[in-house]
């Protein structure tokens, strides 16, 4: 009997869209652009978050697709019963599945469901603990494909989580080039005045949470060195999170209240990385760094930690500076190396801004669809899929 051409039906499955309760979480946002890119005429898309709502499902929401919320604060049997019968009663073909929690419930209910899995590998970890490499080794049979997001994640999943190397895909991260790179000037002379600098003063940006892993300490103790050289400089701190207390009195004790602002949440991170004129990624491991991705597409000079992930794509000298983790002069110096040639900065800036745009999400998520495909079509023979647009 002939199959009739349908929609492939796709689950994706999350831990959680928040971090602390402060920030959505990169991945979350990769999804939300993915989703909005994806072929709505061939992918039916459902997304499932194993935790409770935190305000983030408009980031789906707005691109019509349907989010569900599991309301569990850990795994637990009550939510896996509850992935088995979604995966059922809306007749599921792939499980995308991302973090510890979901990859581990998703993995046991598709093999209870017969359901085609895709792990999305978004976190690098070269020491995994024991327990977890044993758990991973036996579910590693019931993944049919993983993606990871640098050679690093890939090294976490053969080496870690021991999925064999011939089904492990390396999908870089991608970002909106229509909408980071694209803000304009005075949109960014706006953003000045909203915090009280004019156009002449040099801006260094930080985003992401406020964690210990992020480095922010590092780049406050740089900033002494800094401003003794460039006393207007001023640094912004934009994101949230359980350091924020500590980094405040950090600042105070340093006499730099003047020069460092925490800005907290902004959803107007393109506007700020277009006004910045530098960028830093301080932390101590990155598995990629989405904020990295959008800073060089919006023509930030940017100065990386040897942390993983980044420097996969960012070259020393090349289209950015790389300096050792937790190193506070080294920190330093490269800041003022930059803020005191121009020509550095902007050579730099164009070479970043022309290797984010190998990172369009537009592309990206062809990556992705295709894959979903050829999965679809390994675990299902016999389906026949509706044409796109």
């Amino acid at each position: 009997m002939n199959e009739v051409a349908r929609k492939i039906n796709i689950l994706i499955v999350v831990d959680k869209f928040v971090f602390h309760g402060a920030t959505i979480n990169g991945p979350s946002r990769y999804y939300s652009w993915m989703l909005e890119n994806i072929d709505k005429n061939i992918f039916y898309v459902t997304v499932v978050s194993l935790r409770g709502d935190t305000g983030a499902d408009h980031l789906f929401r707005k691109s019509g697709h349907t989010v569900i919320y599991m309301n569990s604060h850990k795994f637990n049997f009550m939510a896996f019963l509850k992935v088995t019968r979604i995966i059922r009663r809306l007749k599921i073909d792939l499980l995308h599945l991302s973090g510890y929690a979901a990859c581990t419930l998703g993995r046991i209910a598709a093999g209870i469901t017969g359901t085609a899995v895709i792990v999305h590998e978004h976190w690098a970890d070269p020491n995994l603990p024991f327990y977890i490499t044993l758990i991973e080794s036996v579910l590693a049979y019931k993944t049919d494909h993983a993606i990871a997001i640098s050679e690093v994640a890939k090294q976490t999943l053969v080496e870690g989580k021991k999925i064999p190397e011939n089904k492990v895909s390396i999908i870089r991260n991608g970002i909106p080039l229509d909408r980071f790179g694209k803000t304009t000037s005075a949109q960014a002379s706006e953003f000045r005045t909203e915090i009280g600098v004019t156009d002449d003063v040099m801006l260094i940006g930080v985003v992401g949470m406020l964690e210990q892993n992020k480095g922010h300490k590092y780049v406050i103790e740089a900033m002494e060195k800094v401003v003794a050289q460039f006393p207007q400089a001023k640094l912004l701190i934009i994101g949230e999170g359980e350091e924020r207390l500590r980094l405040t009195k950090q600042i105070k004790a340093l006499g730099l209240t003047k020069n460092i602002q925490l800005l907290g949440i902004r959803d107007d991170v393109a506007i700020i990385d277009r006004a910045l004129n530098i960028f830093i990624v301080a932390s101590f491991r990155e598995t990629a760094s989405l904020a990295a991705l959008e800073a060089m597409a919006s023509g930030c000079a940017l100065i990386t930690t040897d942390c993983g992930g980044p420097t996969e794509f960012i070259r020393n000298d090349e289209n950015g500076l790389i300096v050792p983790i937790k190193d506070s002069p080294a920190m330093a110096d490269a800041i003022v190396k930059l803020l005191g040639d121009p020509e550095l900065r902007q050579r730099l800036t164009r070479s970043a801004k022309m290797e984010s745009e190998q990172f369009d999400m537009v592309n990206v998520t062809k990556k992705i669809e295709a894959l979903y495909k050829t999965v679809c079509l390994d675990k299902i023979p016999d389906l026949k899929v509706i044409e796109g647009s």
